[in-house]
């Protein structure tokens, strides 16, 4: 009997072990098998928080405090997640009405509480005093106006995905702006709450089958389907929230696992001007896939599989009137803080052996003729790492009880318990993936182990560039681990790796 697959080993197949570009013309299912797999995961989610109804009101999984969290620490709009800023108007003006109407009350006290209602009333409609309206944004007039919706509709919901999706850069600085480890990790639960949230929603309506009329909004999204002929999401509408999901997830999963590259002092290369000169289409192809939101890449792709799939295709879908950025210089390339924007494609032409990788990549490497799927095993190098966050985490969380943390540790070990909605044969799938041991994709692994079908005959590189969501990683495809830091730092460590440097 094949023991039980737990929402964190299933999650972890989901984003490593299927491939996001297979190729599905010889099968009978229009969806890939990472589509498959994200609709199990969200069943396991929903299973694993609770739910009740198509519109997931029960569940409450991203809370007020974690939206203000996001709103003012990482500088993020949420849409349909204030109140409207008229109610506190309203609210002044019936204090001031009642405060006139009351006989114990001064003529000089009513006229402080008509004054400040009046104040109020300015700030939600925009007047400046002058007779005209401002065209800056309401200012929201305090942390209270914040509040997380208990339920979405399909529109909010996809407003909502566009909004993490779209401002993923501002959360990115955010998390590398926190003083210490443990900050991030806190953060980064934060997001992880609210990606569940909604893709739990989501979920809920993805297994809908009969959607209000009145949410039908957009015809490719919500139609009619038989048998029944009631609404439901259609199949492009799933894949546009899958595509979306998978790398939002991959991401957090980067944020959390990623071994940090050693600092370095001096490096065993030198960046020269013909270097930059070389990169200039490297650092113009970069650029674009800096420049969209993450997952429009694997989206498009899904929506538009007929044609080419080029990134210029996406950015100028997304943003019409795009201008590539302006080359950058060997003046800013060397500057200790150049963004690995600039560094990478320098440093490409330097050692052109650790080629490129995008968000939709299937990191895979070849055992016996066969493609193994890598980055699916814990890195042992970070269990003790792993470890002393955990205690430390447990350490805050006894010292603010209130905290999300405890939520947090709740979740993760519900997590690491089995699923009952994963089949006999998708458990066996998983658990051939993952293996035992710390060899991921080792050449004991089972021959099961092979996933997808897009790149199964491409020798695989042994050490990737991962370019997503505006960030750099160094994959090792032989080890299985991805490790992030500043470009120069990583290539330095993938020398060491390959005995350049001693």
């Amino acid at each position: 009997m094949t023991p039980g697959v737990s929402v964190a080993q299933l999650l972890r197949f989901w984003l490593w072990g299927t491939d996001a570009n297979e190729d599905c013309e010889r099968v009978k299912c229009t969806y890939h098998q990472m589509h498959l797999t994200g609709m199990v995961c969200g069943m396991a989610l929903v299973e694993l928080y609770g739910s009740s109804g198509p519109d997931g009101a029960a569940v409450v999984i991203f809370n007020d405090d974690d939206a203000r969290t996001l709103v003012f620490e990482c500088a993020v709009f949420l849409p349909h997640c204030y109140t409207a800023v008229a109610d506190d108007a309203d609210a002044a003006q019936a204090a001031a009405t009642a405060a006139a109407a009351s006989p114990e009350v001064t003529v000089a006290q009513t006229e402080e509480v008509a004054a400040a209602a009046s104040a109020v009333a300015a700030a939600a409609t925009g007047d400046d005093g002058r007779g005209a309206s401002s065209s800056s944004c309401r200012v929201l007039p305090s942390a209270d106006a914040v509040q997380m919706p208990t339920s979405v509709t399909l529109q909010q919901l996809r407003d909502l995905v566009q909004a993490v999706q779209t401002q993923w850069p501002s959360i990115q600085r955010a998390v590398v702006a926190c003083a210490t480890r443990a900050e991030q990790l806190e953060l980064l639960q934060v997001v992880d709450r609210m990606v569940n949230q909604l893709f739990v929603w989501f979920t809920s309506y993805m297994f809908c089958s009969d959607i209000p009329e009145w949410q039908a909004d957009d015809r490719e999204f919500v139609d009619h389907t038989p048998p029944t002929h009631a609404l439901a999401l259609t199949e492009m509408g799933v894949k546009f929230f899958l595509n979306i999901f998978f790398v939002l997830y991959r991401l957090l999963y980067l944020q959390r696992h990623a071994v940090a590259a050693p600092r370095r002092a001096g490096y065993p290369f030198s960046v020269e001007t013909f270097h930059v000169e070389a990169g200039v289409d490297d650092f113009h192809t970069l650029g674009m896939y800096h420049d969209i939101p993450p997952g429009c890449l694997l989206e498009y792709k899904h929506s538009y599989s007929g044609y080419f799939n080029n990134v210029s295709q996406v950015v100028y879908r997304h943003f019409p009137s795009y201008k590539q950025r302006q080359v950058a210089t060997i003046e800013e390339v060397l500057a200790h803080d150049a963004p690995d924007l600039c560094v990478v494609p320098a440093l490409k032409q330097i050692y052109p052996e650790v080629e490129f990788a995008f968000e939709d990549h299937h990191f895979s490497r070849e055992v016996a003729g066969v493609h193994r799927a890598v980055l699916l095993q814990e890195y042992s190098s970070t269990r003790q790492r792993a470890a002393n966050e955990s205690a430390a985490a447990a350490r805050q969380q006894q010292q603010q009880p209130g905290s999300g943390l405890r939520r947090a540790a709740a979740a993760a070990a519900a997590a690491a318990e089995p699923i009952p909605c994963a089949s006999e044969s998708l458990s066996r799938r998983v658990a051939a993936c993952l293996g035992s041991g710390g060899d991921a994709g080792g050449a004991g692994a089972p021959s099961a182990g092979a996933e997808g079908g897009g790149d199964q005959h491409v020798q695989a590189a042994n050490w990737l560039w991962f370019c997503i969501g505006g960030t750099v990683y160094l994959v090792s495809n032989t080890e299985g681990v991805a490790y992030s830091g500043c470009a120069r730092d990583l290539l330095a460590l993938y020398l060491r790796r390959v005995g350049v440097e001693g």
